[in-house]
């Protein structure tokens, strides 16, 4: 399904060329509904018709665009709204990629006090400009992932440890 967001996402830039970021503002409004189980089940339901789920979404549309509601029948038509969130990413992530800011998440079990310091020596080092999370895990370790660029660095506390006995037994 990844493959078809990607073409609707490149479908959808070559169309709102220079009003890019108006469409992410929209389609980032209608990406948040799909948090809620309740609107999830409504456009799953093969009780509710296409035409009554496109309007229900095209309601919810702050600016009626005449290529916005096409593009919601058109979703409709082939029943692919579920994929709304995975097109709003493409776009996310191409945006990004051409204003060389990405994404990252710091994860750690704990709060990290100079996070703004670590997001400055990580962007430097990779020559982007970098926007990190903290995300709080249960695990002893730290791991920071920038997704869009596929940068991963982890330090496990338990896998060093496994390592490093593994290491003296060898040497025994």
């Amino acid at each position: 399904m990844n493959l078809v967001a990607k073409k609707y996402a490149r479908a959808l830039r070559e169309s709102f060329t220079g009003n890019l970021e108006h469409l992410l503002e929209v389609l980032g409004s209608l990406k948040s509904l799909y948090t809620c189980a309740d609107f999830v089940e409504f456009l799953e339901s093969p009780y509710y018709p296409n035409s009554y789920k496109q309007a229900f979404l095209c309601e919810r549309l702050e600016d009626k665009d005449e290529r916005l509601v096409r593009f919601l029948e058109l979703l409709g038509e082939h029943k692919r709204l579920m994929i709304i969130p995975d097109i709003y990413q493409e776009l996310y992530a191409w945006t990004q990629h051409q204003r060389n800011v990405y994404k990252g998440y710091l994860y750690c079990d704990q709060a990290v006090e100079k996070l703004e310091v670590l997001e400055k020596q990580v962007a430097k080092h990779l020559n982007i400009t970098l926007e990190l999370e903290s995300v709080l895990v249960q695990h002893e370790g730290i791991k920071l992932e920038i997704p869009d660029l596929g940068v991963e660095v982890a330090f496990c506390k338990e896998r060093f440890f496994h390592q490093l006995k593994h290491h003296i037994m060898e040497a025994i």
